[in-house]
């Protein structure tokens, strides 16, 4: 009798060893992810079982970065939600960067101690719970919490004790764009020590590009030239920080009226990127954005809180005299990037003319992202603009002039992976007024400009407007030059 209570008892308490061990696992799987801030940066922590010893961190829009940091089969995921950049330059300005360091490490690690403690809680809850809908008494449901506590400890303790940091130095694996890092870094490194010095030439090289745009003025008349409403189209920014720097000051140098973005402004339209678009702030002209392939939903929500930005996801609006008809590509409705196939393009062409239609208004542009749309639409509308080949394109189809401006951002991180150098591309437009007061393109300035090798060409294209429509003017006006 007493060998078979023994018996019993045994049993039950390794029931309730594996009941508490369950229940602490999916209380830990399922509810233990955190979210803190550290100074200019916000985070996610959560805790997985049953996987090799990783540590992960997600780091959007790049990627993952993961090493096996320790033995038991636990895995820490951390994943950057935000980075506060305007406080990020603040503390980089600063002069008291140690103590910034300090502040970080005691901020971090009361953090993790919350953390911790949360998860025992979280671990003695788990426990009990799944003890209870077995055991009703309250010792068992105690003794269930207690035992998911001191496991969920010892994994803990295994898990610190034997932590090595310098995984992440010895044997990385990286996914996405950091797929490249082990032999990207040193590519970036030397181009981030270029970088500040090509942003402090970039007031520099407009102001040189203004004066050769003078010049070639006097190269044809001046009436035939001078625009009395100048547009500024670029695309495909692709996070590039110097772009805006770039678009600013054609805008303020060339006094720019207005400018149209054919999309794919962002990689992989997290709203870590949407953070960079505040920097369109100081861009003091309407903004009149088309969402690419490449953006998205949260993109597109940063872009609308901007003031001076006007987004065009299936509409026709008037701008500074303008009238533009526009519509988003159809992968900016999620964060797949995928490019849909033709005939999506083709119901969005036909789309976006029944809301021309619709609207009563006779757009001078018509804007999208993919080049499938304004070739459908060639010959319909004046002057169609596009984006995402990131090459630079202007030609007449139908009577319509068809212009795609190229890579704007040097087609972002990408453009430091291309065996020739992708410059920074925009197009000018000059739109003139006639007699009975509308509006014709009477010519265009394609202006590229060169990191590495410090120069810029500018070419210039006379538009011949007549009442069948458009062609380019044969004879064209080129110059180019370096950064002095």
């Amino acid at each position: 009798m007493k060998t078979k209570l023994l018996k019993v008892l045994g049993n039950k308490y390794l029931h309730i060893f594996i009941l508490a061990l369950i229940g602490s696992i999916l209380f830990i799987s399922f509810f233990s992810n955190t979210s803190f801030k550290v100074l200019a940066f916000e985070l996610d922590v959560k805790l997985n079982f049953f996987n090799k010893g990783l540590t992960e961190i997600y780091l959007p829009p790049l990627g993952i970065v993961r090493a096996e940091t320790h033995n038991p089969p636990l895995k820490f995921i951390i994943t950057l939600t935000n980075v506060n950049l305007n406080l990020l330059e603040e503390l980089s300005l600063g002069e008291k960067q140690g103590e910034i360091l300090t502040s970080i490490i005691n901020i971090l690690s009361g953090r993790i101690r919350i953390f911790i403690i949360r998860n025992f809680f979280l671990t003695f809850i788990g426990g009990s719970i799944l003890t209870f809908l077995f055991y009703k008494k309250p010792k068992d449901i105690l003794l269930g919490g207690t035992i998911g506590i001191l496991v969920f400890a010892i994994i803990l303790f295994s898990a610190f004790s034997s932590y090595n940091e310098r995984a992440f130095f010895i044997n990385p694996e990286f996914e996405g764009v950091l797929q490249m890092a082990p032999w990207i870094f040193g590519l970036l490194e030397e181009s981030l020590e270029k970088l500040e010095d090509f942003s402090e030439q970039m007031d520099l090289l407009i102001v040189n590009l203004y004066r050769l745009f003078e010049r070639i003025q006097y190269l044809q008349p001046l009436g035939a030239i001078d625009g009395d409403i100048k547009v500024l189209h670029v695309s495909d920014i692709h996070n590039h920080p110097i772009a805006y720097d770039f678009i600013r000051q054609i805008v303020e140098n060339f006094a720019v009226d207005l400018v149209i973005d054919t999309g794919d402004i962002s990689d992989y339209g997290t709203p870590l990127e949407g953070e960079l678009l505040r920097k369109l702030e100081g861009i003091n002209v309407p903004y009149i954005f088309i969402p690419g392939n490449h953006d998205s939903p949260a993109i597109i929500e940063t872009m609308e809180s901007i003031d001076n930005v006007f987004v065009l996801i299936n509409d026709v609006i008037q701008v500074g005299g303008v009238t533009i008809a526009g519509i988003a590509d159809p992968a900016s409705e999620t964060t797949a990037m995928a490019v849909p196939p033709k005939e999506v393009y083709l119901e969005r062409a036909q789309m976006l003319e029944k809301t021309i239609e619709e609207s009563d208004l006779k757009p001078f542009f018509v804007v999208s992202h993919h080049p499938i749309i304004s070739e459908e639409l060639a010959g319909k509308y004046p002057v169609l603009l596009q984006g995402h080949t990131h090459s630079i394109n202007i030609y007449e189809k139908n009577g319509s002039i068809i212009i795609n401006p190229g890579t704007s951002g040097a087609a972002g991180i990408r453009g430091l992976l291309a065996r020739e150098e992708v410059p920074y591309s925009v197009v000018l437009m000059h739109l003139k007024i006639s007699e009975n007061e509308t509006l014709y393109l009477a010519a265009v300035d394609i202006i590229k400009v060169y990191n590495i090798s410090s120069g810029f060409t500018l070419e210039r294209k006379l538009i011949i407007h007549h009442e069948e429509g458009y062609e380019i003017q044969s004879e064209e006006n080129n110059e180019n030059g370096t950064i002095d």
